[in-house]
């Protein structure tokens, strides 16, 4: 969503009874958690307010939302025979749909208003809201005027504070570009601040027209019934409540303390049970997709895929991602950036030639006993969502004899098992499904089809011969700075130098490129006079 509030709990306190506050906090919460588990699909208006796509995946939410509306249509559609073409338009969204397809199925459902008795606004601000998550600007200004509509039509029944946050909603998203802004950090509290003053007097005015007796809230007559008139207060910054959606707690129990090996291990991990502990904040998306664009403009349509999904969240999560292209066009480097940019150090894992299961953590009970990378990445950080980088996993070993890299990894890549992953050194529950993994493979063809059917399988495409003066003045960076040299001092590639690479360059490989630029280094200095 492109906005969330602090603390979601909040969002269900839309009564002025505090048993009904828990009550409906509790409600919430619970529907959260099951959206989250795949048990529950959210309602257009709680998705509005910060619950969680089906299953925290906007494509799983999709395809979900969509197979259920095509079940109704098709038990109508012998009576209205306009439902085929609704028809029509929501079979593209169990697939792969696309901004397009939203925008489409959005304008059809308005057209014919209801089936049966049911409202086909909902849904139809629902593909809205799909397509504003893909950067349709339009469809982020329905969403805007809904989140307005909402506050108003509970305006009776709601704090100032719940209605200071549904404008919170409307302001981020009337915010939205080619990706939907989100207001966290500052900007959170400048765009509360700046509709908390207006708000809480259209409120009071609202109330007062209603009931003109209402107690604690300031009424537009004095006690004698004459009427005055009442200046607009001040806004001032509202108190920010802290942000449990940007924390998780990964570690609840160490198991079989008692043993000496348990104690061993408590001793590393106790300062982490039952602490939150924080996950990376979205920095800008649109100033990290300028900057990549400008890096990789050959990856654009990457760049936008990989960041659409991460400003569905406030903060930064992926799901297994594996980029497949030829060798050597920089899909690991590539990845590097990505995490960099987004706030979150990488670590790479080689996956060439390992030929057992030791990335899942090995036993305490041995004497090289370890916990998994993960759970290590976690403990090193001190951050629940640290980035993996699985490079050339096709290279991984398919032995069993000791485990393989690929069985592992089918845990850690499904979201049930991984939130709740049995880790043999921890011997206890570890939370690892805020952890981002990233593969490289030159090919997919030898991967295992349960491990490809846990990941999304984005293609990485190779620069051509256009991009070589970008690629070739990286390159040149690169290659100054590990000889230990200042690269503000290296003397960019000349025209005829570029014109001799590009004779030996079609595009492709940039280690072949590497090649080329280092070979014009090495004619460079020797030419240079020696004194």
């Amino acid at each position: 969503m492109a906005v969330r509030i602090a603390n979601i709990c909040d969002w269900a306190f839309m009564s002025t009874s505090t048993t009904e506050k828990e009550r409906r906090a509790r409600t919430f919460l619970r529907r959260s958690r099951a959206a989250k588990e795949k048990r529950h699909l959210p309602t257009f208006d709680e998705l509005l307010i910060g619950m969680p796509f089906f299953g925290e995946d906007i494509g799983s939410d999709v395809e979900e939302f969509a197979e259920r509306l095509l079940v109704r249509v098709e038990k109508e559609v012998a009576k209205d025979p306009q439902l085929g073409e609704l028809r029509n338009e929501l079979l593209p969204l169990t697939m792969v749909p696309s901004q397009s397809h939203f925008r489409s199925a959005a304008a059809k459902l308005r057209e014919i208003r209801e089936i049966g008795r049911a409202d086909l606004n909902d849904f139809a601000l629902r593909c809205d809201l799909y397509a504003a998550c893909h950067g349709c600007v339009d469809s982020g200004l329905r969403i805007a005027a809904a989140a307005v509509d909402l506050a108003e039509r509970s305006v009776a029944d709601i704090e100032d504070k719940e209605a200071v946050a549904l404008v919170q909603i409307a302001l981020g998203w009337l915010r939205t570009s080619d990706i939907p802004a989100r207001t966290i950090g500052k900007r959170r509290e400048a765009t509360a601040t700046l509709g908390e003053g207006l708000l809480h007097w259209i409120i009071r005015a609202s109330r007062s027209k209603d009931n003109q007796d209402s107690p604690g809230l300031r009424n537009d007559q004095d006690a004698e019934g004459t009427k005055t008139k009442s200046p607009i207060s001040k806004p001032t910054a509202p108190k920010q409540a802290p942000d449990n959606s940007l924390t998780a707690v990964v570690f609840t129990s160490i198991g079989n303390r008692e043993t000496s090996e348990g104690r061993r291990v408590a001793q590393s991990f106790n300062k982490l049970v039952g602490k939150p502990l924080p996950l990376v904040p979205c920095p800008n998306l649109a100033d990290v997709r300028t900057e990549l664009v400008a890096e990789y403009p050959y990856a654009e349509t990457v760049i936008t895929t990989l960041l659409e999904e991460v400003a569905l969240r406030p903060h930064v999560a992926l799901r297994p991602t594996i980029l497949d292209g030829d060798p050597g066009i920089g899909k690991t480097r590539f990845a590097r950036r990505v995490l960099t940019l987004l706030g979150i150090e990488p670590h790479l894992y080689s996956c060439g030639g390992v030929a057992d299961a030791s990335l899942a953590g090995t036993s305490r009970r041995w004497t090289t006993g370890e916990p998994s990378l993960p759970v290590a990445q976690i403990l090193q950080h001190d951050c629940a969502s640290p980035g993996i980088i699985l490079d050339e996993i096709e290279k991984a070993g398919t032995s069993r004899h000791n485990g393989n890299v690929f069985d592992a990894l089918l845990g850690f890549f499904e979201f049930q098992s991984a939130s709740n992953w049995h880790d043999p050194y921890i011997e206890g529950p570890v939370d690892l499904s805020h952890v981002i993994w990233i593969g490289t493979a030159n090919s997919i063809e030898e991967l295992p089809s349960p491990l490809r059917d846990r990941c999304r399988i984005i293609r990485y495409p190779a620069p051509d011969r256009s991009h070589l003066p970008l690629l070739a003045s990286q390159v040149l960076k690169d290659l100054t700075a590990e000889r230990g040299l200042d690269s503000r001092w290296a003397r960019p590639l000349s025209g005829e130098e570029l014109e001799v690479i590009a004779r030996a360059w079609e595009g492709g490989s940039i280690r072949n490129l590497r090649r080329f630029v280092e070979g014009v280094l090495n004619v460079r200095e020797r030419l240079q006079p020696r004194h």
